[in-house]
């Protein structure tokens, strides 16, 4: 009986062993049930990327030149500019389009600043004087909507965009320019017809052209180009032509809705009109590149959550391919409300890397209410924004 009662009590211990064994021990890769139901605390952020489908240098610079140009404004008092032409005068209580034409100590005023001369009303309270009144010119503003994409850039006036000045200006087609040459005629005038021609016809959006008689000269940017050939191939002058925008000295008689304005939008001129006033075809580097990538942004020491309400922001956000124009930060209650932001310039002298160095954190960060937060930073491009960090705190 006592050899039975062993035997059973064996087995018994040898069936529930097997048993064990045959169970899978639970881990958490096992767990698929509790992953898909139960969302982490703190799921890692995962910084946006800006596609390389985004980057459009040309359309970039082409929107720039129309932001200007189509800036609405009234002369507080009269404004006469007439030493430089003798119907450059603007009136008081007229409405204007377009940064005004200036030739200056200010003619490198872009689209902000001249948005900071006008008061709530869109009437312009700065200086008015040739010398110091706040505008651009045909070159400048050229330049100043190439400073969207590019730095570097050192031509000022026409006759620094002469592209054997070396000042960022490129040639667009097979003309050949002497060093020595300091005008647009000098150029023409070396290279055939058919040479200048088809290189107008290479020009594409946001390159532009040039005419320059000596230390002052003119200069247009493209919007379109339109070439125009016989059965053979040869190019049609008088039929081919260029759709530009362009900041003049003189108020424009063909423009739209009868707009007072001395920016000259959509004009065409044959590639015929174009050799007869010897204009050459130009671009700059950025515009010449099509091998674009997908930009990825990393951090470093950002604030964390335990010092992030002390007034001060820290850490360093790096881009892989486009310039950080500037960071916004955000500060969202538990109901997604913004309570508090500040966009912060990059000032840093490479312009892939942003450092906050301790700047002063959004106007009321370090007296919020007691609650749940989120503190989102986004990197923001001249060709568009995405959001690269995201800190959760909580104010007791």
């Amino acid at each position: 009986m006592k050899k039975l009662l062993v035997l059973l009590f064996v087995a018994v211990m040898a069936f529930a062993v097997l048993t064990a064994c045959n169970n899978t021990p639970s881990t958490p890769g096992n767990e698929t049930e509790n992953l898909e139901t139960t969302k982490p605390e703190n799921e890692e952020f995962v910084p946006e990327i800006i596609p390389a489908s985004k980057v459009d240098p040309r359309q970039i610079v082409v929107d720039y030149m129309y932001k200007m140009a189509n800036i609405e404004w009234t002369p507080s008092t009269d404004i006469d500019l007439s030493v430089i032409h003798e119907k450059l005068y603007y009136k008081k209580g007229v409405k204007y389009y377009g940064i005004m034409y200036c030739t200056g100590d200010r003619t490198m005023t872009d689209y902000d600043e001249f948005m900071a001369q006008l008061n709530d009303q869109n009437q312009y309270i700065g200086p008015i004087t040739q010398k110091s009144a706040w505008g651009n010119h045909c070159s400048s503003a050229i330049r100043l909507s190439y400073d969207q994409i590019e730095r570097g850039l050192k031509f000022g006036y026409t006759g620094a965009m002469v592209p054997s000045q070396n000042k960022g200006t490129i040639i667009v087609g097979d003309y050949k320019v002497e060093k020595e040459f300091t005008t647009t005629d000098e150029i023409v005038a070396i290279n055939p017809l058919t040479v200048m021609q088809e290189a107008y016809a290479q020009l594409q959006k946001g390159d532009c052209i040039l005419t320059c008689w000596g230390p002052t000269g003119h200069a247009r940017m493209v919007l379109e180009v339109k070439v125009v050939r016989a059965a053979g191939g040869k190019l049609n002058p008088n039929r081919s032509s260029i759709i530009t925008i362009e900041q003049t000295n003189a108020f424009d008689k063909q423009a739209k809705d009868g707009k007072n304005t001395t920016w000259y939008v959509e004009h065409e001129y044959t590639f015929t009109d174009l050799y007869t006033a010897k204009y050459i075809p130009l671009t700059i580097k950025t515009l010449q590149n099509t091998d674009h990538k997908d930009t990825e942004f990393t951090n470093k020491s950002l604030n964390t959550a335990e010092n992030i309400t002390e007034g001060k922001l820290k850490g360093i956000i790096r881009s892989s391919y486009l310039e950080i124009k500037s960071v916004t930060v955000d500060v969202l209650d538990s109901s997604n409300n913004v309570v508090a932001t500040e966009t912060y310039a990059n000032t840093n002298n490479d312009p892939l890397v942003f450092q906050f160095n301790n700047r002063k954190a959004p106007e009321g960060m370090t007296s919020l209410a007691a609650g749940d937060y989120t503190c989102l930073y986004t990197a923001n491009t001249v060709y568009g924004s995405a959001k690269v960090a995201k800190i959760d705190f909580t104010v007791q």
